[in-house]
């Protein structure tokens, strides 16, 4: 942040030309190109943990579990909560991933339950590591 004063106006330009230049692409290759392009890794990285520390928060993860998968603190997790509860565009975007991951999670645990390790004719290996991957789904929220 720099420490002069920006006006408004000026604000609102910056965001109506950050919408033209990211907004606009039409497939999410050209999107992550676009966003490589314009910010640094760790300015991907500070956004990216930004907009997943809401989702598990959204998603009713413990505090606990976002602070050591995504490696920020817990002031940040409730500065990102108090923010969320105020949203109501994130929110609703959230809950269309969430919506999608849920579909997502029961088709993983059906088809878990049809390759369950133990059952005949299944394979055990892929059985074991899709079993472990819902189980790590289930943990961190994501």
């Amino acid at each position: 942040m720099s420490k002069y004063k920006v006006k408004d106006s000026v604000v609102n330009k910056i965001s109506e030309l950050m919408f033209e230049v990211l907004g606009r692409e039409n497939s999410k290759d050209k999107f992550i190109d676009s966003m490589n392009e314009v910010l640094s890794p760790v300015e991907r990285l500070m956004v990216g943990k930004r907009l997943l520390v809401m989702y598990m928060v959204f998603v009713g993860v413990d505090y606990c579990i976002i602070s050591d998968v995504v490696k920020v603190s817990r002031a940040t997790i409730a500065k990102f909560a108090f923010l969320l509860d105020r949203s109501t565009h994130i929110k609703y975007s959230l809950s269309v991933i969430s919506s999608k991951n849920k579909l997502e999670n029961m088709f993983n645990q059906l088809l878990s339950s049809v390759l369950e390790p133990g059952i005949s004719r299944s394979n055990w290996k892929t059985g074991w590591k899709l079993k472990r991957r819902i189980k790590e789904q289930k943990q961190q929220g994501f």
